[in-house]
């Protein structure tokens, strides 16, 4: 299986509450992934990093086998646009700073 996303030992904290605690997976280039879990779980946590929003996160994060921490503004901008489809759950786009 050819992997477009690869993560490995991904954690992120808030404070002392840890809600992504080393994690490992791989993601196919197609096909439908779901998320469940009770709220609070770190669901949003992690579609966040996997979208580029949140950078403060520990762990290594591939993208079509290109360390994240190494690519340009530009070129995560370009791939959230043309690659990846993410709604808000509140229904509203949240700026970044650049």
């Amino acid at each position: 299986m050819k992997s477009l996303i690869s993560v490995r030992n991904l954690s992120k904290s808030f404070g002392q509450r840890k809600v992504l605690d080393d994690i490992s997976f791989d993601l196919p280039i197609k096909g439908l992934i779901c998320l469940f879990g009770d709220s609070g779980c770190g669901k949003t946590t992690l579609l966040n990093i996997l979208a580029f929003l949140d950078e403060e996160y520990e762990g290594r994060y591939f993208y079509d086998k290109k360390d994240v921490r190494k690519l340009a503004v530009e070129n995560k901008d370009n791939i959230r646009l043309k690659e990846m489809g993410y709604v808000f759950q509140d229904g509203k786009a949240k700026k970044r700073d650049r």
